[in-house]
């Protein structure tokens, strides 16, 4: 008896929802229908109306072809919940470091990273570069089209080919360090690595930033390239993901303790690697722009990296007030959460401004100008 109970309240659930659900969808296209012919001049729930009449727009339409090509000619999709993109597995290759396993991009793979206004959103994509999708790109409203042909070693690089008898420093980092959405040679790296070579120093900088990758797999891939690359100095880049841990299905509340002692756990390798190969460490907390914003005064992220970083002497680097003075709307694009092209060349600026002297240091046989940075490009004293 108390079987057949259970079982018929879980059906009686059941049949509920269903109808509640289809009563939902009726009332929804009913004032949808009524706010569309009743009163067309009114301004009555625009934002549902604009959802309903969305997929008869061009936009939409050719975003849709733009979907279908991309389907058909280049298969399975990697979701990133977390940013919003839609990365093809095509892109990228399994690697094993220390035991873990990884994404890299395939060497020399041409890679477009592209967003488009849907008519009601932007929709973001990584994908192998195809002739089909090209087309059907050409029709859509694209806010941003960007394609490169990843290194030898499966980063996005700089622009510019490694040179082996020169030593390095490596940038790593996620995809702020990458550089999504503008081209190798805008990056922050690249326009650091010019810098370089306009003051004499025989150095290189290199883009080992991957989209997507946190402290972990920093971690690991310090340990894998700074021998090859004869790292002299590295630079680890933060950003305030790095403390989230995004687990699929239902977990318990989120404790951002936790994360801060992965973050810190993986950092701490980073630094003994390099400090145990005489590689100067850098570690610079890169802001979220939603920080920047007057009902946010929530700095938590960089003040706990700060206080790590001064117990363990390391050297850290904070650009929110060098941001906050150029303006966040010149520094990240207005329709994402990453650097714009502007962005780059001030996180380039800063970055240089203050590491200048401790690149004098690491490289004293280089003929370095004598005159100051330019007054833009001047960080105060931490």
């Amino acid at each position: 008896m108390q079987k057949n109970r259970t079982a018929f309240k879980c059906a009686a659930i059941g049949i509920s929802t269903v109808v509640a659900v289809c009563l939902g969808k009726a009332v929804l296209w009913g004032y949808v229908r009524w706010a569309e012919n009743v009163c067309p001049d009114r301004q009555v729930a625009p934002y549902i109306k604009r959802m309903a009449a969305i997929h008869q727009t061009p936009e939409y339409r050719a975003f849709k072809e733009l979907q279908e090509a991309i389907t058909e000619s280049r298969g399975a999709k990697v979701p990133d919940q977390v940013q919003g993109v839609a990365m093809s597995s095509l892109l990228y290759r399994t690697v094993v470091i220390q035991g873990e396993s990884f994404g890299l991009y395939y060497p020399n793979m041409e890679v477009r990273q592209c967003a488009v206004w849907t008519g009601f959103n932007y929709q973001k994509w990584y994908l192998p570069v195809d002739d089909r999708a090209s087309r059907a790109l050409a029709r859509c409203r694209v806010v941003k089209d960007v394609c490169f042909r990843a290194n030898e070693y499966g980063f996005k690089g700089t622009g510019q080919p490694r040179d082996p008898e020169k030593p390095s420093i490596l940038f790593c980092g996620d995809s702020f360090t990458e550089g999504v959405w503008v081209r190798p040679e805008d990056t922050f790296v690249a326009r650091f690595n010019r810098k370089m070579q306009l003051d004499g120093f025989e150095a290189q900088a290199l883009n080992l930033g991957i989209s997507g990758y946190s402290a972990r797999e920093s971690c690991c891939l310090i340990q894998q390239y700074s021998r090859l690359f004869n790292a002299r100095m590295a630079v680890l880049n933060l950003f305030p993901n790095d403390v989230i841990d995004d687990h699929p299905g239902t977990q318990q509340p989120w404790d951002p303790g936790d994360g801060y002692a992965c973050m810190f756990h993986y950092v701490s390798g980073f630094v003994q690697h390099c400090l145990a190969e005489g590689i100067t460490v850098v570690v610079s907390a890169i802001p979220d722009r939603c920080q920047f914003s007057t009902r946010s005064q929530d700095w938590v992220f960089q003040a706990r990296i700060r206080a790590w970083c001064k117990e363990h002497d390391i050297v850290f680097l904070d650009p929110g007030d060098y941001f906050d003075g150029k303006g966040v709307a010149q520094v990240y694009f207005h329709w994402d959460t990453h650097f714009s092209p502007g962005g780059h060349r001030h996180y380039a600026d800063f970055l240089y401004a203050s590491l200048r002297a401790m690149l004098a240091v690491q490289f004293p046989s280089a003929e370095v100008r004598t005159s100051p940075p330019r007054p833009d490009v001047q960080v105060p004293a931490p």
